[in-house]
């Protein structure tokens, strides 16, 4: 394949294509951060359509690059929209935003003043799901009277290794909610996984002392797998290697048990995202 021009505006490249598509020439519309690359299949077709692309954008309304669209089935995606939501693997990493930023940071603090779990005082009691007995354990029931305890849990990490991954995942897919759909929406949905993941790892896992991001951060896998299977207008998109890395992990946990995995909560956070995607996608368009 061979890359054609890249433009801000996919109904641009979208025509374009189907310009090249009427005269016969393969090529596809890719997403390159907030860009779109056009791309020819046949190298031997790429000098052309490159002189096609130059006339294209001087000149977009130019009567030669009028040709009737394809009707296409309302069930099935068209193929530009098929090619947009593959998992394509060159996407950049998202930069982040400012809440997720906030939140990274928060997780980063509450990590080092409890020095990765080791300091069990002070802050450490505070944030536990359940609050500490004087032998150290935490009880199974929630106190309802410290209500944020359903949250805190999540930025407790307790190795490096831990933080960093749940850190990344969080960028990676977070970063998308937050730009997509404003800093609001995200830290709402961000509470609701949070505390979903930690009941569902409290009432089924099988201890009650826990905490980290990725049942968060899965549940955002959920939530943006849902947008991308769908044709959601917003251009959601997951990287190959973070589908791959979060699945295969989740998979380790299942068959190893005694790995230190909070299961449950990424199950949890899992489902809880996909339904939250769904009800993204039934809201109506100019509410979601």
């Amino acid at each position: 394949m061979r890359l054609i021009g890249i433009t801000a505006d996919p109904q641009k490249a979208d025509t374009f294509v189907g310009y090249l598509d009427h005269l016969g020439k393969g090529a596809m519309v890719r997403p390159e951060a907030d860009q779109f690359a056009v791309w020819v299949f046949d190298e031997g077709e790429a000098l052309d359509a490159r002189l096609d692309w130059q006339r294209f954008v001087a000149h977009p309304d130019h009567e030669d690059f009028r040709v009737p669209a394809k009707p296409q089935p309302e069930s099935l995606p068209s193929e530009t929209t098929k090619v947009t939501h593959l998992q394509n693997p060159a996407v950049p990493r998202p930069s982040w935003q400012p809440t997720s930023a906030i939140l990274a940071a928060s997780a980063v603090a509450v990590t080092i003043l409890t020095w990765f779990g080791e300091d069990r005082d002070d802050l450490f009691k505070r944030i536990t799901f359940g609050p500490m007995v004087p032998g150290g354990a935490i009880p199974l029931s929630f106190d309802f009277a410290e209500p944020w305890r359903a949250i805190t849990p999540v930025f407790l990490h307790f190795t490096f290794i831990h933080l960093v991954f749940n850190l990344l995942m969080l960028q990676d897919l977070g970063c998308q909610v937050e730009k997509k759909l404003g800093r609001w929406h995200f830290l709402g949905m961000f509470l609701v996984l949070a505390a979903c993941a930690n009941f569902v790892e409290a009432a089924f896992g099988p201890v009650r002392f826990f905490g980290g991001l990725s049942g968060v951060v899965y549940g955002f896998l959920g939530f943006v797998w849902v947008q991308t299977l769908s044709s959601s207008p917003k251009r959601f998109h997951l990287r190959g290697a973070t589908i791959l890395i979060l699945l295969a992990w989740f998979a380790l946990g299942i068959v190893q048990k005694d790995l230190p995995v909070t299961n449950w909560a990424n199950g949890g956070g899992l489902v809880t995202g996909m339904v939250l995607g769904g009800l993204e996608l039934l809201m109506p368009p100019g509410k979601n």
